[in-house]
């Protein structure tokens, strides 16, 4: 595992149409005219693009990664809701309260043909609730 940041890299990482470009010029004009060897010029360089590289796959992936667990939860979510709509509504319960939670409500509402299943979950300063239409 790399755990050391070339400067170059660095300065690239920070670099933005408006940040001062000639002045990243002139530290690439100084690498190149350092006394360094040839070749530590070149793989100093050359890394420091490559593990800029690295660092855009990497997030790439992630994101990926992340965005599928997105998926899967926000299904997941949904499927518990109705399951749950489902027994409270077996046992006839339409709201139960709680302490840190004011509220979990679930009622059915008849709408031109259409019923629409809703759990409602309030807090003090705010609601956030979720819906189901069902036709």
């Amino acid at each position: 595992m790399k755990t050391t940041n070339y400067r170059l890299q660095t300065e690239i990482e920070h670099l933005t149409p408006t940040s001062q470009k000639d002045w990243f010029k002139n530290y690439v004009r100084e690498i190149l005219e350092s006394d360094k060897p040839y070749h530590v010029k070149a793989d100093y360089i050359g890394l420091s693009f490559q593990e800029l590289q690295n660092k855009i796959d990497y997030l790439s992936s992630d994101i990926k990664e992340l965005q599928l667990l997105k998926k899967t939860l926000t299904e997941a979510k949904t499927i518990a809701q109705e399951a749950t709509a489902s027994v409270l509504t077996e046992y006839g319960i339409d709201r139960i309260d709680g302490t840190a939670i004011s509220s979990l409500t679930h009622h059915t509402i008849q709408n031109q043909n259409k019923r629409q299943t809703c759990y409602h979950r309030s807090t003090c300063t705010h609601g956030i609730g979720v819906y189901k239409n069902y036709s």
